[in-house]
């Protein structure tokens, strides 16, 4: 793991603390932690102040925005085959917040709507959980002709899209570009 100047591409800190064999990681948006997953499906939720592992759990790290909004949490798939389970964890603590059962497959999982809810974004479905209860909340996708799926509550809002890649568009940011984005005629993507 390696900290990068944005704009020169430098190392800007060497620190070998940071070391480690990472598969896949998240960064908060504050920028103060980093959570990685080795090949072991062990996470790491590291420090960035000090360098240093604050603690490990169990997990794995799907597609989307691993943190909330406000960066008190965060959710991960369980290493478990069955039952599937996402988690939701506290980021300073590490403990668990909220233990859901979900489906076989999941691809993508993030916070929507100001961190009041969870998406979980699969192959040819979602599913959406409430954070104050855990419980699943009904939904109703469209294919709205953008290249995307919208997906509204059962008040007819729409929440957000979906593309075919299972990534959450939110707020519709980047919407006609993200949602008609092909791997085969682009090169580059930016997140929104």
């Amino acid at each position: 793991i390696r900290s990068l100047d944005s704009t020169s591409g430098m190392d800007t800190q060497q620190n070998l603390l940071l070391n480690a064999h990472v598969k896949k990681m998240g960064l908060s948006h504050d920028s103060r932690h980093l959570i990685t997953q080795q090949d072991n499906n062990t996470l790491s939720m590291w420090d960035l102040q000090t360098g240093t592992v604050r603690y490990q759990i169990q997990g794995e790290l799907k597609s989307g925005i691993v943190f909330s909004q406000d960066d008190t949490r965060f959710a991960i798939a369980s290493a478990r085959i069955s039952p599937a389970m996402v988690m939701v964890h506290d980021t300073e603590s590490g403990s668990e917040v909220h233990s859901i059962r979900s489906q076989p497959g999941l691809k993508t999982v993030q916070f929507i709507n100001k961190d009041t809810q969870l998406i979980g974004v699969y192959e040819t479905f979602v599913e959406l959980w409430s954070m104050s209860s855990g419980q699943k909340l009904e939904t109703d996708p469209e294919f709205d002709g953008s290249g995307c799926q919208t997906i509204k509550d059962i008040n007819g809002l729409s929440l957000v899209s979906i593309t075919n890649y299972q990534y959450v568009v939110t707020n519709n940011a980047n919407k006609s570009g993200l949602c008609v984005f092909s791997p085969l005629t682009w090169t580059t993507a930016f997140n929104e």
